[in-house]
């Protein structure tokens, strides 16, 4: 199963038509590699992949020591993302340096191939069933919170009707009390 890293979405010009792509990275769990698909608006579809020792080459070529960081930086939305298209295409990932100039800090070349879209749609949909179970879960505590709440503010006014009760109770006796000395002085 494919489980996705990172969604990004970049346009460029292809043959002086503006296109846009969808750029997917995830991580065939059963195959142990991580794969490269980019779904560009005139419907063709284009694969990389990358068994683990091919993967740690291009993450330490692009100088990251884990897949995490690696990953992270792929999803930074502040990275820019340019692809060449011919036969095959090029994703090119670019970083801005401190003077806002960017560079080329990865590239990957994804070849023509229908063969992982099965596998790209099943993770979509396997996230977005995840998506709206944690909103529907998120839901149920939200209702739960606020009988919650509920409960707590008509335990709130209760005490609060308790406490004017012993305020009155308190001054009721000192009021009788101050009313039974009084007799006993007269």
């Amino acid at each position: 199963m494919l489980d996705l890293k990172v969604s990004r979405r970049c346009e460029f010009y292809a043959d002086d038509q503006l296109s846009t792509a969808l750029i997917f990275v995830g991580k065939n769990n059963d195959l142990n590699e991580y794969v490269v698909l980019a779904l560009i608006s005139d419907s063709s579809f284009f694969t990389a992949s990358y068994d683990q020792e091919s993967w740690i080459k291009l993450r330490e070529e692009s100088d990251f020591s884990s897949d995490d960081e690696f990953i992270a930086e792929l999803c930074d939305p502040k990275i820019t993302i340019s692809i060449e298209r011919s036969d095959d295409v090029q994703v090119k990932w670019n970083r801005p340096d401190e003077d806002g100039l960017k560079f080329e800090f990865c590239t990957m070349t994804l070849c023509p191939n229908t063969v992982g879209i099965f596998s790209l749609v099943d993770a979509l949909l396997t996230e977005r069933n995840n998506h709206y179970e944690n909103l529907t879960r998120s839901d149920v505590v939200i209702a739960d919170m606020e009988r919650k709440f509920e409960l707590l503010s008509k335990y709130l006014q209760k005490v609060e009707e308790m406490d004017e009760y012993r305020r009155n109770l308190s001054n009721t006796l000192i009021s009788k009390f101050v009313a039974i000395q009084n007799k006993n002085i007269c």
